[in-house]
């Protein structure tokens, strides 16, 4: 996978952050191994940590694969900033542990897909679940009340050509790309030039929303994302995140985060209000769905509403823990 060469000569760097996840992070690296990438690249594997033998395990099965180990848990965005600083290819691809490249193709593509847009900073994939579902939250458009709304109360799918939604439907129109505001860092291609322009992903944000927070700050520099639905990757949702529940709300944490942080008038309780709402929606949907099939994946989504319900309701400005960071606001609401 990784040649000796001269690091000018790089092409792309592919930078993924490992966190007690040996197993699938096994599975990506197997996966890479069978990508078609014709040209020179780099893997590189930061670790946060882990005590389950992943960096052991990297270090012995694929020894051409760098690595970073790090003493502590530096979280997504640190530890991705950290790879960037440490690697030199003209693209970087952010790629999570529990991805799997299963078109050999989808990565090359994504890389031919810039060398022929020279004026698209980045550009993502449309991200399938293992049994080949979309997967909802791989590209959308930055957060404002329009946009949340499009998503909670179904709009987005009703009329998916003219509102749009905080995460993008299924795209079912064949596109070679799709403009759009921010792509999931799980798989999240772009010019290493642009850092010189927008800087880092923020650091003080742990986990959840750095990836949407940043791509709305490349968009508030005019320069364009692309999202290509017609190359995929297989990501398993959670793969990474063993010990954590799989109800966990974290990502509406960072949802919100994002929302007040890119919009200078943030109407807070009408963002509690319109993701309440969407959640008691689907609340009711899957009871009735359950009732009437008895299938236990309804009972499960059902459970998960009322979680998602208690802890937005529950949620608070102050549990943001939003910090003053001048010129990072999005002019997201000419993005609707």
């Amino acid at each position: 996978m990784l040649q000796t060469h001269s690091p000018m000569s790089i092409k792309l760097s592919i930078i993924i952050v490992s966190w007690n996840c040996k197993g699938v992070l096994r599975d990506c690296l197997k996966s890479l191994d069978n990508a078609r990438l014709d040209f020179r690249h780099e893997i590189l594997v930061v670790d946060n940590a882990s005590r389950d033998g992943t960096l052991d395990m990297v270090r012995v099965e694929f020894p051409k694969v760098d690595t970073i180990a790090s003493d502590e848990n530096l979280g997504f965005a640190r530890a991705n900033n950290l790879g960037i600083q440490q690697t030199t290819g003209e693209y970087i691809l952010l790629l999570n542990p529990d991805t799997l490249i299963e078109q050999a193709e989808s990565i090359s593509r994504l890389v031919e897909f810039l060398d022929q847009h020279p004026d698209i900073s980045a550009a993502g994939c449309k991200l399938l679940h293992e049994d080949g579902r979309h997967q909802v939250g791989d590209a959308g458009y930055c957060p404002t009340l329009t946009s949340i709304a499009a998503h909670s109360l179904f709009i987005g799918k009703l009329f998916p050509g003219s509102i749009k939604s905080v995460y993008l439907p299924e795209v079912k129109h064949k596109l070679q790309s799709l403009p759009v505001d921010w792509i999931c860092g799980a798989c999240f291609l772009f010019r290493r030039s642009l850092i010189s322009k927008i800087g880092l992903m923020r650091e003080d944000i742990f986990m959840y929303g750095e990836d949407m927070e940043w791509c709305c700050r490349i968009r508030n520099q005019d320069m364009h994302i692309h999202y290509l639905p017609g190359v995929t990757i297989t990501h398993i949702q959670g793969g990474t995140q063993a010990q954590e529940s799989p109800t966990s709300c974290s990502w509406i944490l960072g949802l919100a985060r994002t929302y007040v942080e890119t919009n200078t008038r943030s109407k807070w309780l009408t963002f509690k209000l319109i993701l309440m709402t969407g959640f008691t929606i689907r609340l009711f949907l899957y009871i009735l769905g359950y009732a009437l099939t008895h299938n236990k994946q309804y009972h499960t989504r059902h459970l998960q509403m009322h979680d998602y319900l208690r802890y937005t309701l529950a949620l608070k400005k102050a549990d943001l823990g939003i910090l003053s960071h001048a010129g990072n606001a999005s002019t997201a609401d000419t993005h609707k």
